[in-house]
């Protein structure tokens, strides 16, 4: 992992702190044969989370589940599930390594 820069990913928490992801140039050979289950908690779907996200799933030839829990304040729940739906199907568009590689989405409060 690189980290480049920071910055602010949430407009109303100045205090989250969000590191710039490069993704290496070669994946790693566990990435590729070992990685079976990968968790993503407090997504945001910042450009940063998502480069990640892309990445594990493009790279993880062992896949077998990928969950992104999504998180909003109860003031957004509307603006929210229209959030989590437009990437959801952008997402599962996304290229794969695994063929086998199951994706869920769940908001977590």
């Amino acid at each position: 992992m690189h980290v480049n820069e920071y910055n602010y990913c949430d407009d109303d928490n100045e205090d989250v702190l969000v590191h710039e992801w490069d993704a290496p140039e070669f994946a790693h050979i566990s990435l590729i044969s070992h990685l079976k289950t990968v968790c993503l908690w407090d997504f945001k779907g910042c450009p940063n989370e998502v480069e990640v996200a892309k990445y594990l799933v493009k790279h993880g030839k062992s896949l077998n589940k990928v969950t992104i829990h999504f998180r909003f304040g109860e003031n957004k729940e509307m603006k929210s599930q229209s959030a989590i739906t437009l990437f959801s199907s952008q997402f599962l568009k996304f290229p794969r390594g695994s063929k086998t590689c199951e994706v869920e989405f769940q908001m977590i409060s």
